[in-house]
């Protein structure tokens, strides 16, 4: 029974991770969207969900751990706060292994959000600034954003990502 629960538990969390990175898509106007976790012992992310994503970048992402620094997850490793890069072609502002298969999909933009459990959320003046870090095995939004098919979008600014 214990297997049974285990296997119903994971594809129900399965489920809410892609109902979550579609809502999350969908606000923030973007092409597709991702979900990672952060492994702290080897400094890593590792894909979980995806929405609008081709499949071939899923193929490569689901192959390609994100490491601590690299590209906008790994800053906000960092940093603990979103990360947005807003042309990703420009080498000196977004550095990845998966730079090439994301403009190769026609994306150019990348909005990195750090996903905290309620328990982890706090005011912003609180003393322990790790607390509740992504780095500290958080799960974290990646979304994407194509220009070219979506010209209002490099117009406009971005609106603040709430997920209900």
């Amino acid at each position: 029974m214990r297997q049974v629960e285990e296997g119903f538990s994971e594809a129900s969390s399965r489920s809410m991770l892609a109902t979550i990175v579609s809502r999350a898509t969908q606000l923030a106007g973007m092409d597709g969207g991702s979900i990672w976790e952060y492994d702290e012992t080897r400094e890593q992310f590792y894909l979980h969900a995806t929405d609008r994503l081709p499949d071939e970048l899923v193929e490569v992402l689901r192959a390609t751990p994100i490491r601590k620094g690299e590209g906008a997850l790994g800053r906000l490793a960092l940093t603990g706060e979103p990360v947005e890069i807003r042309d990703i072609v420009d080498e000196r502002s977004y550095q990845s292994r998966v730079r090439e298969i994301l403009i190769r999909c026609g994306y150019r933009s990348v909005l990195a959000v750090p996903l905290l459990p309620q328990r982890a959320q706090r005011p912003a003046d609180e003393g322990d600034q790790t607390r509740g870090h992504p780095a500290h095995g958080q799960r974290s939004t990646e979304l994407r954003c194509h220009h070219e098919d979506n010209p209002g979008h490099a117009e406009r600014e971005p609106e603040p990502l709430r997920l209900a």
